[in-house]
């Protein structure tokens, strides 16, 4: 444990001492690349190779661009930089995608900008400090939003019909006619009363008329929307109240996200 270098640090604080002694192993390695951590490596960092190796360890953990090659933990080798892949949830992925469509499509909302940033704070806290890039995960690709049409300045485009006739049937509390097409393709009329959207809007929760029970439908499988003017037999209130003591749940934990009508 002995030589000039671990001399220097061995005068350092102890926390002093792992920063000077990842910044000398990341030198090295940007000069050679690769790095056989040997006794003598070691006895110049002022440690035993078993205890250089834990401390290397930690060295990764905490986000240090480097890595060991070989499962014998001999030789280390310089990362130029992480990648690591989102592990999004269904819903996660949903509120994200949601955010983006609607931003482009509506102008965006301060609660979906909300739901987005927190998705994206938690993603960030579990990166490691030196991560300096991601891949995103492969259904991002399916599950992208359509290109923003080109408008002139100022102007909005048009919100979704779906959207649009889910909004009124809801503010006036009359039946949804519409065409669904649930996750296996199967194609089904149906008239419903609207409850309230969930997933972060992309979802419309509702009493089916043809299943006679509450069911989740993705807005973005509901073709042919038509606002009807008979009136729904109960006030929205009461069935909100009837579908939370049906599922249990508060209402942003109770839906299928992704998944659509599952009886349909």
């Amino acid at each position: 444990m002995t030589g000039p270098l671990a001399g220097l640090l061995a005068d350092l604080p102890a926390g002093h001492r792992l920063r000077a002694r990842r910044a000398i192993l990341e030198a090295l390695l940007r000069e050679r690349e690769s790095l056989r951590v040997s006794r003598r490596l070691a006895r110049h960092l002022g440690l035993r190779r078993r205890d250089l190796r834990h401390e290397i360890d930690r060295m990764i953990a905490d986000g240090a661009p480097m890595r060991w090659q070989g499962r014998r933990r001999k030789t280390l080798g310089l990362v130029s930089h992480h990648v690591i892949t989102l592990a999004l949830s269904d819903d996660a992925l949903s509120t994200l995608v949601f955010a983006l469509r609607r931003s482009m499509m509506e102008g965006h909302s301060a609660s979906d900008m909300r739901d987005a940033t927190l998705i994206l704070a938690d993603v960030l806290r579990q990166m490691r400090p030196m991560t300096r890039g991601f891949t995103l995960p492969t259904q991002i690709g399916r599950a992208s939003p359509p290109l923003a049409p080109m408008l002139p300045p100022g102007a909005r485009p048009e919100v979704p019909e779906a959207v649009r006739a889910v909004r009124e049937a809801m503010e006036r509390q009359v039946k949804l006619c519409f065409r669904y097409t649930a996750i296996d393709n199967a194609r089904t009329q149906r008239i419903v009363w609207p409850v309230t959207t969930t997933n972060h809007g992309t979802t419309l929760v509702a009493w089916c008329e043809l299943r006679q029970a509450f069911r989740h439908f993705r807005l973005d499988q509901i073709a042919a929307p038509l606002v009807m003017a008979e009136p729904i037999p109960r006030l929205r209130e009461d069935l909100m109240r009837a579908w939370r003591s049906e599922t249990g749940d508060a209402p942003g934990q109770a839906d299928d996200a992704g998944t659509g009508d599952p009886a349909a």
